[in-house]
């Protein structure tokens, strides 16, 4: 630190060992003791320049504590002080503080300056100190990976990725309290929690786009991939396939688009139609098919229907099983009556699908796809038509699915990939009950006996049944929720009316003498809905009661209600019918203006 400033060898700076209260040459130091305390209270600039100052033990007059420095820190000892020494003299205060300097006001100054700089060791104002106590690992973003300050703390921070909040309504309690045959819960009025989340889960999967993409293909645009991996069926089909979603500019509804890449095959419109008049719950719907040069490459697009937030029998039973070892032995499988359902909704496509001259063309369980609700669709049953010119003999053909279909089985039972049909045939007979074993093995067997779908219907239709009943019972639950939500739309429309009129008829409601008799009462109506209040007038909310009341003012009933105003010095008594006369009559005038 050879370039350190001495504080004082400048010209007329106080000596070591000077009395400042008695040298000449400041005349006006023992004339205020002002002068001093704002000396000793000022930091040396040698502290601000080289952060220390070798003057500091010789008499230097300026502060030497650092300020930057937190003040609950240590600072390490200087390698260059000298030892302590115990022989050395005591300090002897050469005065001792004055009565009157003891009872001055304590010193506090009117604003605190920000200082010119930033020391490396200072907390940035970002992240200063406060009265509350900082948990670092409440905000990971502020704290590095070693524990230090990150740089971007210095920085505004971008805004973040929030995730979609899916809970608009409070979540049922976990214990219901006993409520009386007439009381109500307010999650009784609306759709359930977890209905309304999928719904909202769905309905969010279909807005999701990838700018990568082109924006439009024909009549479609927002492309975005759905295939976690590229799905080559060079045995089958001889194409790479990518499957996209996408929105449709006309209708505005969001389709799936099947890419063929370099097929250029023309699209045969026979076919098109035929696979069009194919509708059914358990297959997904074909809608059209054309050719594209959108991707630089000759590829056939075809267009389907979109089911949100599936998943295939591959992706849900077998993704992760290498390619060495087949066997599946983490995942969890399906029990035996979840493989009759699987069985069941199949069996039913194939023979809708059998019966209108059409096959499935190499069923493969990364065709099935599987909803969270265990509901079965078959995939992309126009590829194989539309992409392949020469096909063989159709009656070939679905045989082959239903060997197709029981090989599908009969993996999702053994939970392996493996083809060796005889190993899984002793592996379900050793598990699964005699039934199941025998209507998996009516498929796979290598018997050239023509197997019929109708009489696997006819021989096993008794463990259809509970298939047959849950979903009988879950269309019935269906329709109690819709119907606990049919008079949404109509408290909608009223609500509608009323805030209309309300509004643009916006009128102090205490004033008795208002122009507009309907108009008024129509205010004291929105008042006797949302701004009731109890003894000690506070705001009392009611949702049971304000849904009761729309209900009654739809079907215009003939009880009575008062009306009374918000200084209660005006009342009316009317009917329901009468509000709701009144309420259309109003409106049609309003928008009629």
């Amino acid at each position: 630190m050879a370039g350190m400033d001495d504080p004082h060898s400048s010209n007329g700076s106080p000596k070591v060992g000077e009395n400042i209260q008695t040298s000449p040459k400041y005349p006006f130091a023992g004339e205020s003791k002002d002068a001093s305390l704002r000396t000793k209270r000022s930091l040396c600039r040698n502290i601000l320049l080289y952060g220390s100052c070798r003057y500091s033990e010789s008499g230097c007059m300026f502060r030497h504590d650092n300020p930057l420095l937190p003040q609950n820190s240590t600072p390490e000892p200087s390698i260059s002080r000298k030892k302590l020494n115990a022989a050395s003299a005591s300090f002897q205060p050469k005065s001792t503080l004055s009565a009157k300097a003891a009872s001055a006001a304590v010193f506090v100054p009117k604003t605190q300056e920000p200082p010119m700089f930033l020391s490396r060791d200072r907390t940035p104002l970002a992240i200063s100190s406060s009265k509350n106590t900082i948990n670092p690992y409440a905000n990971p973003g502020i704290l590095g990976a070693d524990g230090m300050f990150s740089n971007d703390a210095y920085y505004t921070q971008q805004n973040q990725f929030k995730l979609t909040r899916y809970h608009l309504y409070n979540p049922q309690p976990s214990t219901l309290p006993t409520l009386r045959p007439y009381d109500r819960n307010v999650n009784d009025l609306f759709i359930e929690d977890n209905i309304r989340e999928e719904i909202e889960r769905n309905s969010e999967a279909s807005r999701q786009t990838l700018h990568a993409l082109p924006s439009v293909v024909s009549d479609y645009t927002s492309l975005s991939p759905l295939n976690k991996k590229l799905y080559r069926y060079k045995e089958d089909l001889g194409f790479n396939v990518w499957t996209y979603q996408a929105t449709c500019t006309i209708d505005k509804n969001t389709y799936v688009l099947r890419r063929l890449q370099d097929c250029p095959n023309p699209v045969d419109s026979n076919t098109v139609k035929c696979l069009q008049r194919i509708f059914h719950p358990n297959i997904v719907t074909f809608y059209s098919g054309f050719n594209s040069d959108t991707f630089n490459d000759q590829s056939l697009i075809l267009v389907y229907d979109y089911h949100p937030r599936c998943s295939t029998l591959t992706e849900m039973y077998f993704d992760g099983i290498s390619a060495v070892d087949k066997s599946q032995t983490e995942r969890i499988m399906p029990n035996e009556k979840e493989l009759w359902n699987y069985m069941f909704q199949m069996a039913i496509a194939i023979s809708h699908l059998h019966k209108n001259g059409l096959a499935c063309n190499h069923l493969t369980p990364s065709r099935i796809l599987v909803n969270r609700e265990k509901r079965i669709r078959i995939n992309s049953c126009a590829d194989y038509e539309l992409a392949v010119p020469v096909k063989p003999p159709l009656e070939n053909r679905q045989q082959q699915d239903l060997k197709d279909f029981g090989r599908i089985i009969a993996k999702l039972a053994t939970g392996s990939l493996d083809d060796d049909m005889s190993k899984a045939a002793r592996h379900i007979n050793h598990s699964y009950s005699r039934d199941f074993y025998k209507a998996v093995l009516f498929f796979i067997s290598e018997e050239p006996v023509k197997k019929d779908i109708d009489s696997f219907f006819r021989d096993y239709a008794a463990h259809f049944l509970p298939v047959m009943d849950a979903s009988f019972l879950e269309n019935a639950a269906m329709e109690r929720r819709l119907a606990q939500t049919i008079q949404h739309k109509r408290f909608f429309q009223i609500l509608y009316k009323l805030m209309y009129i309300t509004d643009c008829n916006d009128r102090p409601a205490v004033l008795p003498g208002f122009r507009d008799r309907k108009i008024y009462l129509l205010h004291l109506l929105r008042d006797y809905l949302f701004h009731q209040v109890d003894e000690e007038q506070c705001p009392l909310i009611d949702l049971c009661q304000v849904l009761t009341t729309l209900g009654k003012l739809d079907a215009g009933i003939g009880q009575s209600v008062a009306l009374i105003s918000r200084d209660e010095l005006d009342c009316a008594s009317v009917t329901y019918s009468e509000l709701k006369a009144w309420l259309d009559d109003v409106f049609e005038l309003e928008i009629n203006l």
